[in-house]
């Protein structure tokens, strides 16, 4: 079975932060920012990525374990459709199973064993949708962080003011 594609953010300085701060303040402020940042890469990556049978998009999905977020693709061609595959001279070529390209092969009215001959020969071009789902919450996480500060500052008005 081929690696699942995914990436991971983390937040940094946690330990620091706990030192200096009652934990109540902010760790509910930031599992909610580091849970947001994952549906928001998970629905990204599904959006981009091409869908034929649905195996791909389905096996998109993020988890969260404090305080970082993996986002990954399972699907045994995950990594095959993110960054393509080299075709190579006959001796070099690695060929896809006949089986996984029948099925798209009978849809579209093309020889299964054509179809292998030419992955193999040509390979295949990278059709992104991991990537662009990084870059994606990288520039969301900045707004997110800001919501999650203006929510501690409030909490910490309220507990001194208390």
């Amino acid at each position: 079975m081929a690696q699942p594609v995914e990436f991971n953010f983390e937040v940094k300085g946690i330990k620091a932060l706990r030192a200096k701060l009652d934990t109540s303040l902010f760790e509910a402020a930031l599992v909610e920012v580091l849970n947001e940042a994952g549906e928001f890469a998970r629905d990204k990556a599904r959006e981009k990525a091409p869908e034929y049978t649905g195996a791909l998009v389905e096996g998109i999905s993020f988890e969260m374990k404090y305080p970082s977020v993996t986002v990954q693709s399972t699907a045994a061609h995950s990594a095959y459709v993110e960054y393509g595959t080299k075709g190579g001279a006959p001796t070099a070529r690695r060929y896809p199973p006949i089986n996984a390209l029948r099925g798209w092969a009978r849809r579209h009215g093309v020889n299964p064993w054509y179809l292998m001959y030419k992955i193999g020969r040509d390979g295949t071009k990278p059709q992104p949708f991991m990537a662009p789902a990084e870059r994606a919450v990288k520039r969301k996480l900045p707004s997110l962080i800001r919501t999650a500060a203006k929510q501690i500052a409030k909490q910490w008005s309220k507990k001194k003011a208390a």
